[in-house]
């Protein structure tokens, strides 16, 4: 019988705990990768919501949907709002759900070039 999901993580973390202890030097290497990773990741997140925040009409025109999204969101957040974004479907239109003061608001924001709205059928 084969192993078990969990038995297997965790003879692959006794595995990479008796590597990390055997070489103090390759731990050291490791840490210093990883956090160097994590504050790379974290510098070009600052970036990038700087660079949404900055965005003239002329590059909000051009942004795809979850972009536009992202946009809002920075835009939200930098006036001080705490913006979640839902997930890019199965969200029953919810884009983005902005909390403040203990109330919820849950925003369904568009960017199309033609109208949005509701058909009007004539009998």
């Amino acid at each position: 019988m084969g192993l078990g999901f969990f038995d297997g993580f965790k003879m692959g973390l006794d595995l990479l705990l008796s590597m990390l202890t055997a070489a103090a030097l390759l731990t050291l290497g490791i840490i210093i990768f990883f956090g160097v990773f994590i504050i790379f990741e974290l510098m070009m997140n600052v970036l990038r919501k700087q660079q949404l925040r900055e965005s003239g009409i002329l590059e909000v025109d051009k942004m795809p949907g979850r972009k536009f999204e992202e946009y809002l969101q920075a835009l939200l957040k930098a006036k001080g709002y705490y913006v979640q974004l839902t997930p890019a479907s199965g969200d029953y239109g919810a884009d983005l759900i902005l909390t403040t003061k203990g109330k919820k608001v849950i925003i369904q924001a568009k960017r199309y070039k033609k109208n949005v709205g509701v058909k009007l059928y004539k009998k």
